[in-house]
């Protein structure tokens, strides 16, 4: 959904690539696999000569030796990469080991400021949307007090979004006749950006764990 949406420059525009992206470029280093081409050249010169040799001859052998070769050669025009994590400079390693941190402490601490940010950023929208969703009069507000008038909740409005229902702006018209269709356009467009939000806790959690495992 976050790579998907083409949100607009003032909103949500941090989750048009990866959502942890400026930390990723701060700590991941990529690196070319050392002889990863190499053993892939060896591999495809092994394989044409099978192409030349009896088993090609079959249909069965023939087949699966056009499969292999085919995937080796996708492969070798994009050489695999190893993935390490790198300190975001030798200033803060060195402030981590003289404060008796360890060196992968400071992307742990920039992890935990980008989720508590996330969090907060979750709430106000989640507020936000919940306020514009149930605007209108202050009948309206009796109805709704009174029960002959729907809620919209944010879990509603999520659900709806999920669904892809092209006739979701019209629902959700009818439970709030007060909304219009720019309050409609401005609802899912918040929505969308909230779930990212969420996503990006839920990715940085991980990132977190995976980090702390690292130490064992």
């Amino acid at each position: 959904l976050c790579a998907s949406r083409a949100f607009k420059a003032e909103l949500g525009a941090e989750f048009g690539g990866r959502p942890l992206d400026s930390l990723s470029t701060k700590y991941v280093r990529q690196a070319d696999e050392q002889g990863a081409t190499a053993g892939i050249a060896a591999v495809l010169e092994s394989f044409n000569k099978l192409m030349k040799g009896p088993l090609a001859k079959t249909y069965t052998g023939k087949q699966n030796i056009e499969r292999n070769l085919e995937e080796l050669k996708r492969v070798s025009s994009k050489p695999p990469q190893r993935l390490s994590l790198a300190t975001a400079g030798v200033a803060s390693l060195f402030s981590a080991i003289t404060g008796g941190e360890d060196e992968y402490m400071p992307l742990r601490r920039e992890l935990s400021q980008q989720r508590e940010a996330d969090v907060k950023k979750l709430s106000d929208f989640m507020k936000q949307i919940v306020e514009r969703a149930n605007k209108g009069s202050i009948a309206d507000w009796l109805r709704r007090a009174c029960g002959q008038l729907a809620t919209v909740s944010y879990n509603t409005l999520v659900a709806a979004l999920m669904a892809k229902d092209p006739g979701s702006t019209k629902a959700l018209r009818s439970m709030n006749p007060a909304l219009t269709d720019e309050d409609a356009s401005w609802l899912w467009e918040h929505v969308g950006v909230s779930i990212c939000y969420a996503i990006r806790m839920g990715q940085i959690s991980r990132t977190v764990a995976a980090v702390g495992e690292l130490q064992k």
